[in-house]
C-alpha cells in the first residue's frame, strides 16, 4: 500500500524546499531563507546551532556553486541568530538591525537558559552584526536584491522584514508562524500580543503583494495562512480585553476561555505556543499577571500535589520548620508534594532566597 504524500517534505535540493527561481527555504525546525542571485547567495536566520549552521552552508554553496555574500538576522532570538559564526568564518558579512544587536546582548542570557534547558547543543554566543540594517536599505545579490524593512513589532520588537520584488516573496522571521499553534511571545517581557502592533505587522506584509511569504517556522504562506494568523491574533486580543473590562481575574479568565476554546483553536497543534501563552501575554499588556514570572501559570509535564503539601504543611511559621519538612518530602520521594509546598514557601517567604532555591531544587 503506498503512503499518502508528506506535505511537509521538502520539494527540491534535499534540505531546500524551492519557492520560486530564486528564492528557497531551509526547513527545520527554524527556518532559514535562501536567495540565490548571480554574484552570490543570501541566507536569513542562521539555525539554531552551529552544526545546523555548517549543514546549511556546506548545502547551499554545493548546490549552487556560488558564495554566501550575506547572512541577515530577522531578529534577536538564538534560534535565528546561532549559526552567525559559521556564516562569518565563510566569508560571509552579518546583517541586523541595531535594536536587534542590543536584544541580542541584553537577552542572551534569557534565551540560552530557555534553549538549552531543552537540550539544544549552543555553543558560543551568536556573532553580532557586521552592518546594522539601517544602513543597508537593500543587499544586492546580482540580478536579484533584497529590501531590508524594520517591520511592526509582532514577536519581538525587533523584526526586520526582508523583501524579495523581483520574486515578489518576503521573509517575514517569527512575524508570521504556520503550521502550528503561534507562539505570541514571552507574558515575562514587554513584546509579543501586547496590542494591535502584530496586526499591523499581518498589515504591512499583506500590503507587499506578495507571491508567498517564508515564516520563522512551519510551512511557506499565502494569503490564507496570513489571514488565519490574523484571525488568531484577534481572538486572543478581543477576549482577553473583554474579559479584564467585566472585571475578571486572570484566573477566572483562564479557566473560561480554556473551557469554551472555539474548534478552530482547540484542534490545532501545539509545538512552541499554547492557548494559555497568548492568554498570558495580552494580560501582561493590560494588568500585572499577580505574582513574580509566570512560568507557574503554563502547562506542564511537572506533578503537583497540593493535598500531600497541606498534610506534611507545617504549624509553626518558622522558616526552619518549613525547610525541613521540604527537605523530608525530597528525602522520601514526593517530589510532587515537595514542589506544591515549596511553591506555597515562595508566597509565604517572598523575600527569602531559600524559598525560591527550594523551589527550583524540587522542580528540578
Amino acid at each position: 500500500m503506498s503512503r499518502p504524500p508528506n506535505p511537509f517534505a521538502p520539494r527540491e535540493y534535499g534540505a531546500l524546499e524551492r519557492v520560486s527561481d530564486r528564492v528557497y527555504i531551509w526547513r527545520n525546525i527554524v527556518n532559514s531563507g535562501v536567495v540565490v542571485g548571480e554574484r552570490g547567495i543570501a541566507v536569513i536566520d542562521t539555525q539554531v546551532n552551529q552544526a545546523l549552521a555548517r549543514r546549511l552552508h556546506q548545502h547551499v554553496v554545493k548546490t549552487f556553486a556560488k558564495p554566501v555574500l550575506y547572512a541577515i538576522n530577522t531578529h534577536y532570538h538564538w534560534d535565528h541568530t546561532n549559526g552567525n559564526a559559521v556564516f562569518k568564518e565563510a566569508g560571509a558579512t552579518l546583517v541586523a538591525s541595531r535594536r536587534t544587536a542590543r536584544a541580542m546582548v541584553e537577552r542572551a542570557p534569557r534565551q540560552k537558559g530557555f534553549l538549552s534547558g531543552r537540550g539544544f547543543e549552543l555553543g558560543p554566543d551568536p556573532l553580532l552584526p557586521d552592518v546594522f540594517a539601517e544602513d543597508l536599505a537593500s543587499v544586492d545579490l546580482g540580478g536579484v536584491t533584497l529590501e531590508l524593512r524594520l517591520g511592526h513589532d509582532a514577536e519581538t520588537a525587533d523584526p526586520t522584514l526582508v523583501w524579495c520584488p523581483q520574486e515578489r516573496i518576503a521573509v517575514a522571521g517569527d512575524t508570521v508562524m504556520t503550521g502550528s499553534f503561534p507562539i505570541f511571545g514571552q507574558p515575562s517581557q514587554r513584546e509579543g500580543l501586547e496590542d494591535d502592533g502584530w496586526l499591523a505587522a499581518i498589515a504591512e506584509i499583506r500590503s507587499l503583494g506578495a507571491a508567498a511569504v517564508l515564516p520563522g517556522h512551519g510551512p511557506v504562506a499565502g494569503e490564507a495562512e496570513l489571514a488565519l494568523l490574523e484571525r488568531i491574533c484577534r481572538y486572543f486580543l478581543d477576549q482577553v480585553r473583554a474579559h479584564h473590562a467585566a472585571g475578571r481575574s486572570l484566573d477566572e479568565t483562564i479557566a473560561v476561555m480554556e473551557d469554551d476554546m472555539p474548534a478552530w483553536i482547540a484542534r490545532m497543534p501545539e509545538v512552541w505556543g499554547t492557548p494559555r501563552y497568548a492568554i498570558l501575554r495580552v494580560w501582561a499588556g493590560l494588568d500585572d499577571l499577580g505574582e513574580p514570572g509566570w512560568a507557574h501559570r503554563k502547562p506542564s509535564a511537572i506533578p503537583v500535589d497540593p493535598i500531600g503539601a497541606a498534610a506534611a504543611r507545617p504549624r509553626a511559621v518558622e522558616v526552619a520548620s518549613w525547610r525541613e519538612a521540604i527537605a523530608q518530602l525530597l528525602e522520601g520521594g514526593d517530589a510532587a508534594a515537595a514542589v506544591s509546598l515549596a511553591r506555597e514557601a515562595t508566597l509565604a517567604f517572598p523575600d527569602q532566597p531559600w524559598a525560591w532555591t527550594q523551589q527550583a531544587t524540587a522542580l528540578i
